[in-house]
């Protein structure tokens, strides 16, 4: 509304560029026929530069409320990423009739820099398209606000590596790795991942061997636990402060960007996998069960206002996804310039909070009626009411509400009148795909669904 046909033109003008530089170093070194050193060593630098400028004519800048000395807005910004990779593996592997031994171990340094600086200014005239064109002597509104961020995250790591193998037939492994990270206080910085796992190749037993229609059968299982941090960041952890572009009493003011919780640490994975590949013929068949269960969840929940803040970061509990995936190829015709093929692919997936460490339900805001997490129910939890059509007399739809009260559309709903329907992402979901290829013509058709 109150636009002219000229103020969707030039309203705005964004000028992005990235540039990229890396290098590497490697090492291979045999030190005997059985033993093998590799390292590796990385530099990798970005920079990104970001100008946006919203000229004084636009009809936003019109219609902004400040003064004309203050119209025309320029943001721009320069952040640099630096990215220094480090690691080195000892491979031992040794066989002995029909006994395969493998040992191995490994250290790993990641270090990322990153710095970011960017302004934000007012009152351009001209067509200097650059920070020199805001006018600084600007105050309230118009003010040039200057942001930035500069922060070091390190990681560290250990590893070692066991397999067996008998025969070609049976599989055994066991991986430990030991990981730090710069971002978690000092008591918890150091999580262990670890990994044990057998599998079986079938095929390779005498009594399938002579199997011609049947050229591979396996079976695999494995248990394991890993960490995660990737929610984390130091402010949530240990107290951060940045400037504001207030003053008081010659001053610069200070403020604390989130409410830490030195008891915040990394969630714990545990992931079960049994699983089956055989290929009957030409058809290939993939079959996984898995269940995963996340221990020290973490999540944003709403905490009491006199703290100062609205939420806090928290481990809340235990998740738990399980479920199955079954794959299927087909080859249909192979020649020298044909390709035809199709594949498909079914899953079936569930999930359930197990426990929230002493709350039954967690809501992520103080005006949410619905909670976000409950246990025995879906993480994807989906609630409603149960329609009983629409009321002849005043044509609005009426609903039964978990009590049994009946109510229609103009009712005022209380949190506890939803009734628990489900999980809102459907449980069954897969696909079809058919392909062809003809030298360098490709043609493909790909469905999917969910039930």
């Amino acid at each position: 509304p109150n636009r002219s046909y000229t103020d969707l033109f030039n309203q705005f003008s964004r000028e992005n560029t990235t540039k990229n530089i890396g290098t590497s170093l490697s090492l291979n070194w045999k030190i005997l026929p059985t033993l093998n050193v590799a390292a590796v060593a990385g530099l990798d630098y970005s920079l990104s530069e970001d100008l946006q400028i919203t000229p004084e004519t636009a009809f936003s800048e019109r219609n902004s409320g400040r003064p004309r000395n203050a119209l025309g807005t320029l943001y721009q910004s320069k952040n640099t990423s630096t990215n220094i990779t480090a690691n080195i593996r000892l491979n031992y592997e040794k066989t002995i009739g029909k006994h395969q031994l493998t040992l191995g171990a490994n250290a790993d340094n990641y270090t990322t820099i990153t710095d970011n600086l960017s302004v934000i200014g007012h009152g351009l005239y001209g067509k200097i398209r650059s920070v020199s064109a805001i006018d600084n002597s600007l105050t309230g509104a118009g003010k040039p606000s200057v942001g930035g961020r500069k922060q070091t995250d390190r990681n560290i790591g250990f590893g070692t590596l066991l397999g067996y193998t008998y025969n070609d037939i049976y599989n055994l492994f066991a991986t430990y790795k030991l990981d730090a990270a710069s971002i978690l206080p000092k008591e918890k910085r150091w999580n262990a991942a670890w990994a044990v796992g057998a599998s079986i190749n079938a095929k390779n037993y005498t009594f399938f061997k002579d199997i011609s229609w049947l050229s591979q059968l396996d079976i695999r299982a494995s248990y394991g636990n890993t960490a995660n941090a990737q929610a984390i960041s130091p402010s949530l952890i240990s107290a951060t402060f940045k400037y504001l572009s207030e003053s008081y009493a010659d001053t610069r003011i200070m403020s604390i960007t989130a409410l830490p919780n030195k008891n915040l640490k990394a969630e714990q994975n545990e992931i079960t996998d049994i699983g089956l590949s055989a290929t009957l013929w030409k058809t290939n068949l993939q079959v996984s069960v898995y269940k995963r269960t996340t221990k020290d969840a973490l999540l944003s929940i709403p905490i009491p206002s006199s703290s100062g803040f609205e939420v806090q970061m928290q481990n809340i509990g235990v998740l738990e996804n399980k479920g199955i995936e079954i794959s299927l190829y087909q080859p249909i015709f192979t020649s020298d310039n044909w390709n035809i093929y199709s594949s498909g692919n079914l899953s079936y997936n569930e999930n359930k909070v197990i426990d929230l460490y002493g709350r039954d339900r967690i809501y992520t805001n103080a005006e949410q009626k619905l909670p976000e997490y409950q246990v025995g129910k879906s993480t994807e939890a989906l609630y409603g009411l149960n329609s009983t059509g629409i009321n002849p007399i005043t044509g609005l739809p009426e609903f039964i509400t978990s009590d049994g009260r009946q109510v229609n559309a103009t009712t005022t709903l209380r949190g506890e009148d939803f009734i628990y329907l489900g999980q809102s992402t459907p449980p069954i979901s897969g696909g079809f795909n058919f392909y062809v290829n003809y030298k360098q013509w490709q043609l493909s058709t790909d469905f999917y669904y969910t039930l």
